[in-house]
């Protein structure tokens, strides 16, 4: 099994071939102590994002290290028909309304323990084709939708 620091470097690697990305370390907001687990954040086509990485968890049948990207993409202002197009369409990234002010993408990935660089490099580029192909053109896939109906 790969350490979840491991693959959070790996990551942090890839990453740069599409924008920036560094080593980040969560605080306790009751200790104010440092996570031993790292984490990442970045920018792609000028989209900030984080990610979050998770060791497995076999108490809930989770037997590999998991990571889940997240970007906020208000500036777009994406309305509830828009979303729900892009989560019909789109096999690897949800977007999500968090409250009225707050809308997410988002992509959760699966880390098997027999880690290769082609599979790390694979959901990096889910990430990066997401951001800057897809969600740019979402407001025009979605109105040639509407008029093909």
């Amino acid at each position: 099994m790969q350490n979840i620091n491991s693959v959070a470097e790996k990551l942090c690697v890839d990453l740069k071939r599409h924008g920036t990305s560094k080593i980040t370390r969560s605080t306790c907001l009751f200790t104010g102590a440092q996570s031993n687990t790292y984490g990442l954040a970045g920018s792609i086509g000028g989209l900030s994002y984080a990610v979050h990485l998770y060791e497995p968890d076999l108490k809930y049948g989770i037997f590999s290290n998991t990571a889940h990207f997240r970007a906020g993409i208000n500036k777009f202002s994406f309305s509830n028909e828009e979303m729900d197009f892009w989560n019909a369409d789109n096999r690897f990234t949800t977007m999500y309304r968090q409250d009225k002010n707050e809308t997410f993408l988002v992509l959760d990935a699966f880390f098997p323990a027999s880690l290769d660089q082609q599979y790390i490099e694979s959901v990096t580029n889910v990430w990066q084709h997401s951001i800057v192909k897809e969600l740019p053109s979402l407001k025009i896939s979605f109105k040639r939708s509407w008029r093909s109906r």
